[in-house]
Formats: structure tokens, sequence, C-alpha cells
């Protein structure tokens, strides 16, 4: 079985990336993000669900971290605490 995706990250590269993996059928299982509404936003327009970063390491096996380049270490450490 292949792991869960979930995917840390709202805008433009993380939606159309988490709805192309699921049009591929890869299981993405979750969106999270800094803002609810946006994560709200692009998990329905994925298909799956937000979920704030605490959840996430409990619900997935891979993340793909799609957020601005500054915030690459920041969002890292969250989810590695």
């Amino acid at each position: 079985m292949t792991a869960a995706i979930a995917i840390l990250g709202t805008g433009r590269v993380a939606r159309a990336l988490g709805r192309l993996l699921r049009e591929l059928g890869e299981p993405v299982v979750a969106v999270a993000g800094r803002d609810p509404e946006r994560s709200a936003a692009a998990a329905a327009f994925i298909g799956t669900e937000a979920l704030p970063l605490e959840a996430i390491p409990a619900r997935a096996g891979r993340v793909l971290i799609a957020v601005a380049d500054d915030a690459i270490e920041e969002v890292s450490a969250q989810l590695a605490a």
C-alpha cells in the first residue's frame, strides 16, 4: 500500500500538485496551512481535508512541502517538533 500524502501549503503550487496527485490516484489525505480559510479552500480544490500542522505526522507517511522558500525552514521545524 502506498503511504498517504499530506501537503503543507495552500498556494497555487500546493493546490495544483495536490489535485494532480489525487487525479493520478495518489492518496492525498490532508492539507495544512497557516490560514484556516485558505487551508479549507485548498482542501476543497484538491478533494481532501484541511488539518492543523500538528495532526499531519499521524495522518501521512509522505509530506509535500509547498511553501515559499523563506518559510521552508520554519515549516520543517514545526513538522519535526
